[in-house]
């Protein structure tokens, strides 16, 4: 399969090349509709009816990192949304009801803990949703205000994504209480 790479005004685009088949995948310069971007055709993937699907968010500031995490996700048959920024998420979180919210730590250089504001946004408003921490900041700190917090799952990057799916799997059916 071949990828063809554009970086443009208005962002970058991922397009396939002629005769393959590969989704599309555009960055707007408006953070607020990239998610809708990001995943709009990899939602249609799965066969399954949309009510019977786990509603995963992924929130990380690495875009290829969402790329990956969401297309091997919405392959498995899960319903995927994508969000870059701490605000995004929030906004998503407050608009949309999710199973399980996969948030790095560091949503940016300034936002060393913006993984930990999602954290305390689920729990304060007491969404049901599960949440796996998924970074490469870890400290026993961070570690240990995520735990006292609620999270789910604490896995360290780089984390093989057929185990990220396992631990969703394992949370079907138990929304947290």
């Amino acid at each position: 399969m071949s990828l063809s790479l554009n970086f443009g005004r208005s962002g970058l685009a991922f397009r396939p090349k002629p005769g393959h088949s590969l989704f599309s995948l555009s960055h707007f310069s408006n953070q607020q509709t990239w998610h809708r971007a990001c995943l709009g055709e990899l939602r249609h993937r799965s066969n399954l009816p949309r009510r019977m699907k786990t509603r995963v968010l992924v929130v990380d500031d690495e875009r290829s990192l969402l790329l990956a995490v969401s297309g091997y996700l919405a392959d498995r048959g899960y319903d995927v949304d994508c969000a870059i920024e701490l605000e995004e998420a929030q906004a998503l979180l407050a608009n949309d009801v999710f199973d399980v919210v996969i948030t790095d730590l560091r949503l940016s250089p300034l936002q060393q803990t913006g993984g930990l504001t999602i954290i305390s946004f689920i729990r304060e408003r007491s969404l049901r949703s599960r949440v796996i921490v998924l970074t490469a900041y870890a400290t026993p700190e961070a570690e240990r205000e995520a735990e006292l917090l609620g999270v789910d799952l604490f896995l360290h990057k780089p984390a093989a994504l057929s185990e990220l799916a396992r631990a969703i799997d394992s949370f079907k059916g138990t929304a947290c209480q």
